[in-house]
């Protein structure tokens, strides 16, 4: 089995070889199989930094929730001078 980062570095080598071992049914198809491949494999790299992004946000949002609970924070005493009480941050919660 051939590492992807290998096909991706390698990508004419990878259609020749095809070719010669005949595992598609001519020259076209392999290339269109292997380049097919490489082009899900950069979607799915796109996709994974998407999903860190998404993650961090998730974090930082869990963070400030916590804050903003915490009634020793700065936070938590900035939103009490603004109006809000702690049924407010429970129902926010």
């Amino acid at each position: 089995m051939l590492d992807i980062k290998f096909i991706r570095e390698n990508a004419d080598a990878v259609k020749r070889a095809a070719v010669d071992k005949r595992i598609a049914c001519d020259a076209g198809e392999a290339s269109l199989l292997v380049d097919r491949l490489i082009a899900v494999d950069q979607r799915r790299r796109e996709l994974q930094v998407e999903l860190e992004a998404f993650r961090g946000k998730v974090k930082e949002s869990g963070q400030l929730v916590v804050l903003l609970r915490n009634a020793k924070s700065a936070g938590y005493k900035q939103a009490g001078s603004q109006g809000k009480s702690d049924a407010d941050f429970k129902a926010e919660g």
